[in-house]
């Protein structure tokens, strides 16, 4: 991987993680790396416990819907 990929990579990483370190105190390539690779580990451990928290914030809301439509819906007659 180049230089540029390098630090095009990490820019976009300190977008989302303050704990990314600067250009400045990376200055050479396998520290980059290293950098590079805690970043995408913090993003992915962070991707995976937001999926959960929102996989678990909606399922009491598919549960209250579900008995929601069925009282909407009750007083209705059949077509027919």
């Amino acid at each position: 991987m180049r230089n540029d990929d390098l630090d095009l990579r990490l820019d976009w990483h300190r977008q989302f993680n303050a704990n990314v370190p600067r250009k400045i105190r990376i200055p050479t390539k396998p520290l980059n790396l290293l950098a590079l690779k805690e970043a995408i580990e913090y993003y992915y451990k962070n991707l995976i416990n937001d999926k959960k928290r929102l996989q678990a914030s909606q399922e009491p809301l598919e549960q209250d819907n579900r008995g929601a439509m069925e009282e909407d819906y009750s007083d209705e007659e059949p077509d027919g």
